[in-house]
This record gives C-alpha cells, structure tokens and sequence, in this order.
C-alpha cells in the first residue's frame, strides 16, 4: 500500500497546494531569520540555508519513495511529483544533514559554527511542517471528546475531533528552537555544533512522542511506526553526540613545556 501525506489541490495549480504554500512559507522565514540572526556574511549563511533546505527536500522525498519502493517502482513518473503528497523526516534530516556536510566539506566553514547558524532555518520548518500536516490531514492523532480536542481532516477527507498532535507539535518545535537561541545568545552552549544537536534531539524527540500516538495508516515493524525507529535513533545519538561534545569542551588544556632559552 502507498502510505502518503495527501495534498489538496482542488481546482489551485498545483505548487499552489496548502502544503507547498506553508512550507515554502516556513522555509523563506527561516532563510530571513538566518541571514537576521548572522552578525557578517549574511549572504553565504542565506545560501546555505537555500543548499540545506534543498538537501532536506530531496531527502523527505527520497526516504519516502524508498519507504514506498513497490507502489513507485509500478509508478516511476510520480516519484518527482512532490505536490501529489509523500515526505519523510527522517529523511529530510538525512537530507539535511548530508548537505550540511557538504556545504562545509567544500566553503571549509566549522560544521558545528554552520549547523547553530541555521538554527532558525530547522525551526521554522519544523513548524511550517506540522501546521501543513495539520491543514492537509496527514500525521493525526485519534479521535477524542472534549475542549482541547480541535477538529482535523483524515487523509480520507473526513472531518472530526482529534488529539491536537501536530498543532502541539508545531509549537513545541518552535519553543525548542527559541529556547536553545536565548541559551545561546548566553553563551550557555561552550562546543560549536552543541546548540545544533541538542536542536536536533529534542525535535527527533518530539517527533518520536507524536509518532507514538499517530493514528493515520503507515508501515510498522515490531509494533512500532518505521518512523518511531528512526526518532529513537536520532534522539539517543544526539544524546551521546551532545555530552561528548560538552565533556570535549571541559577538559583542561595541558601546560606548555618552557622552551630551552627560559
């Protein structure tokens, strides 16, 4: 079965979807906030943002066809077709982070001192993402009654009270990123790269808890989401990734030795 994040097009042309319209949204605020947020080199740090948002977008679509290799190899002309719905995450963090390695591999820029630059970037996307599911009727939450419940489109086009999974997501995503901004405005993260890692954990985190409690049809392997697997993975090596660093941070540098003339 082809498991999909479907997008409304309606009687809009096509790159005029809900989807496309938030996302496109969330990513050019991010690449202004980004250049904002860069004391000098403004542009480069824009282009980045412009290579890591395309690395992410080739890498939710092709997490997604692989997820989906049986519907796509009968299908090949819809694998470009991103309109017609179907990214990944965890894919897109892939795609992301392979960018991120290349834009620093070839412009020689720290890795960790690029990754806390774009920090803006993961944080606007992530909120325009989960906004966009919301809108779209992908990533729901099963249904529920009560005053916090709000109502939310199944990928059938049926409208109902649900848990609200991915506006509560959208937020969390977003306080995380402007958290860990102030703590680094405060010179609370010591390694270059720490504030971009603890980033990506806590929203790997948040996507591993919502992934959880997801309703809408997907692949599973061991009762759990295929995607619930990854998270897990992603939050636990950003775990280990972000105390090494902080514990590289901390050792004492070791006395010079006096030269012969002293």
């Amino acid at each position: 079965m082809w498991y999909y994040c479907p997008v409304s097009i309606q009687k809009l042309p096509q790159f005029l979807s809900l989807f496309s319209i938030l996302t496109t949204a969330g990513a050019i605020l991010g690449l202004l906030l980004t250049a904002w947020r860069a004391s000098e080199r403004k542009i480069f740090y824009l282009d980045a943002g412009i290579g890591l948002s395309l690395g992410a977008l080739l890498g939710a679509r092709g997490g997604f066809v692989l997820r989906n290799w049986a519907y796509f190899t009968a299908n090949a002309p819809e694998i470009p077709q991103i309109w017609l719905g179907g990214l990944s995450w965890p894919g897109a963090l892939l795609g992301g982070l392979l960018a991120l390695g290349l834009i620093s591999l070839v412009t020689k820029h720290h890795p960790g001192k690029l990754a806390d630059a774009l920090l803006p970037l993961l944080g606007t996307l992530a909120f325009s993402a989960w906004l966009a599911c919301w809108g779209e009727g992908c990533a729901y939450g099963p249904p529920a009654e009560g005053w916090w419940t709000i109502p939310v489109r199944d990928q059938f086009g049926a409208v109902g009270d649900r848990w609200p999974l991915q506006p509560v997501a959208a937020v969390l995503s977003a306080g995380l990123i402007l958290g860990v901004e102030l703590l680094r405005d405060r010179n609370q993260s010591p390694s270059p790269g720490q504030a971009a890692i603890l980033s990506v954990g806590g929203i790997s985190l948040i996507n591993l808890v919502v992934s959880l409690l997801r309703v809408d049809p997907a692949p599973y392997l061991w009762r759990l989401r295929w995607e619930s697997w990854f998270t897990l993975i992603f939050t636990i090596a950003a775990a280990v990734a972000f105390f090494a660093l902080g514990e590289e941070a901390e050792e004492p540098e070791e006395p010079k030795e006096p030269s012969s003339g002293e």
